[in-house]
């Protein structure tokens, strides 16, 4: 079973932002914001693949129509 690009990528988002607020102080509203992406794209990667695809084609919809087709 492969994993999804976007699990990795929540998974280091989410471990380095823990990381530096070990480290250094980083604002708040900075750190909120990279763990909340990061927890985004955990469950985003997580998702069985009828949920994945159905998101993924939502996703399409809305960006045919920003473009107006």
């Amino acid at each position: 079973m492969a994993v999804r690009g976007e699990l990795k990528m929540g998974l280091l988002v989410f471990a380095l932002t823990l990381t530096a607020k070990q480290f250094w102080l980083l604002p708040e509203f900075l750190s909120g914001l990279l763990l909340g992406f990061g927890l985004c794209m955990l469950l985003i990667g997580a998702l069985p693949p009828k949920g994945y695809r159905r998101l993924k084609a939502w996703k399409a919809r809305l960006q045919g129509r920003m473009r107006g087709t």
